[in-house]
């Protein structure tokens, strides 16, 4: 570090020290602020609801968009109904 470096650098330190803490903690408020905004993605909400319903709707209606129940064929084959 040169001369002139550290001879800033404790100009500032010295200026950093006398200040208050108050005057320390606006400062930190002024140009160290952190924020945050919570927000609500209504997509992944759609999505998440739209396949808890269609896994209840298999769940409960296992023939539902499939045409007939493959059993329910099965049986009428062999009853003679499809003929």
């Amino acid at each position: 570090m040169g001369r002139d470096q550290s001879l800033l650098r404790d100009i500032l330190d010295r200026a950093v020290k006398s200040f208050s803490r108050k005057e320390r903690d606006e400062i930190l408020a002024k140009w160290v602020t952190v924020s945050y905004e919570q927000c609500f993605d209504r997509n992944l909400v759609r999505k998440i609801f739209t396949g808890v319903v269609r896994r209840a709707e298999n769940a409960l209606y296992p023939a539902r968009g499939k045409g007939r129940n493959c059993l329910e064929d099965g049986q009428a084959w062999r009853s003679g109904r499809w003929n």
